[in-house]
């Protein structure tokens, strides 16, 4: 992260809430006010590429792939889940209450491997832990 206020500021407002609070009911969802600006700006460069059909495609699948992805996160961290997802509720769990710099992977730990963030645990320790 770059050593800068405003960055950090921004950062925290974006997702170290969720870290400051991982298990509070009302802090998983990216907040609105900053999605809103986001979507605008994503959505006007896409339009400047691509015409309104594709854009407005590419839109509801971005839409929609987060929505899954957020309530995915949002049950992982307040429910009991079933049986095979159960190791990755340990790994998101071990994430925020043991190592906040690696393991970011909520459906997958493709991409903590892809970019060296996998988190320094074998999977059975990772099983082993409680939930």
């Amino acid at each position: 992260m770059p050593d800068s206020r405003y960055f950090r500021t921004l950062h925290y407002f974006f997702h170290g809430i969720h870290h400051a609070f991982p298990m509070d009911e009302g802090r998983l969802v990216f907040p609105i006010a900053m999605a809103i600006p986001l979507c605008y700006v994503i959505f006007t460069c896409l339009s400047l590429i691509y015409p309104a059909s594709i854009v407005n495609t590419l839109s509801a699948g971005l839409v929609a792939t987060y929505i899954c992805y957020d309530m995915g996160h949002y049950y992982l961290h307040h429910s009991q889940p079933m049986e095979f997802v159960q190791y990755r509720k340990k790994y998101h769990m071990y994430h925020h209450y043991k190592d906040p710099d690696n393991g970011y992977g909520i459906t997958t730990s493709l991409w903590d491997k892809v970019f060296g963030t996998e988190l320094n645990m074998t999977k059975n320790q990772i099983n082993k832990a409680s939930l």
